[in-house]
């Protein structure tokens, strides 16, 4: 048995400081327990909040689109801003 969220994997960090529903909190202190469970590791609330973002994020298929299709654009300013000054 396995979780959405695999072993945690470091990276750089930044600070974000949100407040979330108490039955949210609630929920994620039982993911640190079930988290515990399968993989044999303590984990903290906190940590599995990013990786929990990064899982919702990545499968977001529209969002990929949107985010693909702006970077597309902004290429193809930098590139006809290039060219305009050569």
């Amino acid at each position: 048995m396995s979780l959405k969220l695999g072993p945690i994997k470091k990276e750089q960090e930044i600070k974000i400081s949100a407040r979330v529903p108490e039955s949210l909190d609630q929920d994620l202190a039982d993911y640190t327990l079930a988290y515990e469970a399968i993989y044999g590791t303590p984990v903290e609330k906190e940590e599995l909040i990013p990786l929990i973002l990064r899982q919702f994020i990545d499968s977001d298929r529209k969002f990929k689109t949107w985010k693909k299709e702006r970077g597309e654009r902004k290429t193809a300013k930098v590139e006809e801003k290039a060219a305009a000054e050569a």
